[in-house]
């Protein structure tokens, strides 16, 4: 049968997290792949990382034999990755990967600006959480406003490493900063 699907070598992860190190996995048509592990272990790194929303350190995914970023992944999936993340109560987030996220929509070219710009107002704390990222380093002056808004939003980012307190609207307050180019980062 034809490939399918081919992992080689994979090293991925959020920011300058590895969550991933030397992956390699190869499905041919009608095969079948389950994905077994507790959790932190990478099993949804991994499916993210096929999807292009991970920073890919080295190795090489192939779909059908070509790069598998090129067919699926990039900017058209942006809009519906971002209302798809699970953002249930007990929903956990790692900053880095929330960080990640936001780092591999950045460095898209094209940014897919318009499709965070909606996400600014999503019902997804995940989602609002991610588009003030992406904003933050890739938005311009016209962002202001929304993300001036979203400096009030007090709902709580859940997950290990984030400070006690952490929320949405002091995301947005980083955002603003850089988007205003004082501190946090210039624009």
């Amino acid at each position: 049968m034809a490939e399918l699907l081919a992992v080689d070598a994979v090293t991925a992860g959020y920011g300058d997290g590895i969550v991933l190190e030397d992956v390699s996995l190869a499905l041919e048509e009608g095969d079948t792949l389950a994905l077994l592990g507790r959790n932190g272990m990478g099993k949804t790194t991994l499916l993210i990382t096929l999807m292009g929303l991970t920073r890919l350190r080295s190795g090489t995914l192939r779909w059908r034999g070509g790069e598998l970023i090129m067919h699926i992944g990039g900017p058209a999936i942006v809009p519906e990755f971002l209302r798809k993340l699970p953002t249930g109560r007990d929903t956990e987030y790692l900053p880095e990967e929330i960080g990640g996220y936001g780092d591999r929509i950045s460095e898209m070219n094209p940014v897919p600006l318009e499709a965070v710009r909606s996400a600014l107002t999503a019902e997804s704390w995940v989602a609002r959480l991610i588009a003030v990222q992406v904003i933050g380093r890739r938005g311009g002056r016209e962002d202001v406003p929304t993300v001036q808004q979203l400096t009030s939003d007090n709902t709580r980012i859940t997950g290990d490493g984030w400070d006690d307190g952490a929320t949405v609207g002091k995301e947005a307050r980083t955002a603003l900063a850089r988007l205003q180019g004082g501190p946090g980062g210039a624009p």
